[in-house]
């Protein structure tokens, strides 16, 4: 195609093309009442970007195609799922905080940084998410079959095992370990030694982050 010419340009220009060769076919159309085109034509030659190859609905697609729109709500579901557990996440990690304060505050009165304990438990909840992401990579792995039959998706094996697949798989994984690991890391951290061995440990400053956390987490 020449520079400068557009798909609507194009698709007139073969117009003629199609009266010549496809007259039989034309004058079955006219006969059972079809509609012409706008521009009075029958049938036409239409040009698809490759980006859209499997995400139109114009046209038919050996091995089916879907909207767009479809697969932006799927991918919206799961990102609220994944908020959900986060939420969930941060809470429970919270909550949990009161029965190990007397190991955070030994270990500080041992002669442990601020940041060495933030690191420690940091690392423990990266772990948990580890082998979350393990376990929901097998189950997805196993389940594909049975997820390609409810959504009507022609989705391959092979493609769960793109590099392209595991770099967003691996980012979604570091941000959830940031987000749900370092907040409650950090304010468990930081709470005073002394308050901690006398058993009045509190976290009353988060209290009000937890509770905004739990009227978001209902609400999706």
């Amino acid at each position: 195609m020449k520079d400068g010419v557009t798909a609507e340009q194009f698709s007139r220009k073969t117009n003629p093309f199609f009266n010549v060769h496809f007259a039989e076919d034309i004058a079955a159309l006219k006969r059972d009442g079809a509609k012409a085109a706008p521009d009075g034509a029958y049938m036409k030659l239409g040009l698809l970007p490759l980006s859209d190859l499997h995400t139109t609905t114009e046209i038919a697609l050996e091995g089916g195609s879907i909207s767009i729109n479809y697969l932006y709500l799927l991918l919206a579901i799961a990102i609220l799922i994944l908020l959900i557990a986060s939420i969930n996440f941060i809470n429970l990690s919270i909550g949990r905080s009161f029965t190990r304060s007397h190991e955070i505050g030994l270990r500080k009165t041992l002669g442990a940084l601020r940041w060495q304990v933030v690191a420690q438990l940091w690392i423990e909840a990266i772990l948990i998410c580890f082998f979350a992401l393990v376990v929901s990579a097998f189950l997805t792995y196993a389940l594909l079959p049975a997820y390609k039959q409810l959504f009507n998706m022609n989705v391959r094996r092979e493609l769960l095992l793109s590099p392209m697949t595991w770099i967003w798989v691996m980012a979604g994984f570091i941000v959830s370990s940031l987000i749900a690991g370092g907040y409650p890391a950090w304010l468990v951290a930081k709470g005073n030694v002394i308050s901690i061995l006398k058993g009045k440990f509190s976290i009353r400053r988060s209290q009000r982050i937890r509770n905004s956390l739990i009227i978001v987490q209902f609400a999706i």
